[in-house]
């Protein structure tokens, strides 16, 4: 995990600038939060629509996918900030070719989600909302972030030291760098795009 912080964390930092911007997080609104949370979600669902077709596998390496799925968190904010998740657009996601890509994607999202806790306090509460009335996408987990976070890194790490051949490792660890890099870019250029 922490080679993945490592050759990212200019990836997150550009991710985090556009979301901040998105939001307006220095002012945040109603309008802009609302704007900023359909776009997440046109980019969440069709990646975590991606992300079913791995739920054995990632069961078999101790991820229960089910239990992260943001997909009806969205949908219940989006009522709540009265966004109808019909007129979402489709973001086009990376390909999820392999377990290393789903590593990398889920490497962004779980990511993500310890970084909800920081928007909850930043954006939701001062508009008005909260984790039961439009902000529970970004508090997804409530307590137990911290813990679904490490289970994630113990499962990553563990898969890639499955391997004896420490070049084998290598391949595998770089691979799901460039996988978590390529999901950075993809929803930095998404938040960033006109609509």
């Amino acid at each position: 995990m922490r080679q993945l912080r490592r050759f990212t964390a200019d990836d997150h930092a550009r991710a985090e600038s556009a979301i901040g911007a998105s939001l307006s997080i220095t002012n945040p609104t109603m309008e802009t939060y609302a704007r900023t949370l359909a776009r997440l979600a046109s980019w969440y669902l069709p990646a975590e629509q991606g992300l079913d077709a791995w739920t054995t596998q990632l069961a078999e390496i101790g991820i229960d996918w089910p239990a992260r799925r943001k997909t009806d968190a969205f949908l219940r904010d989006l009522s709540a900030v009265r966004r109808p998740a019909g007129t979402l657009l489709r973001c086009q996601v990376p390909p999820l070719r392999d377990l290393v890509d789903v590593l990398g994607c889920l490497y962004v999202m779980e990511g993500a989600t310890n970084g909800g806790r920081v928007l909850t306090r930043l954006v939701v509460a001062p508009i008005g909302l909260s984790a039961t009335n439009g902000g529970e996408f970004l508090s997804c987990y409530g307590d137990d972030v911290g813990a679904k976070w490490r289970e994630f890194g113990a499962a990553a790490c563990a898969y890639v030291a499955r391997d004896p051949d420490g070049s084998a490792r290598e391949r595998t660890a770089f691979a799901i760098v460039s996988s978590a890099k390529r999901t950075f870019a993809s929803i930095t250029e998404w938040l960033a795009s006109p609509l």
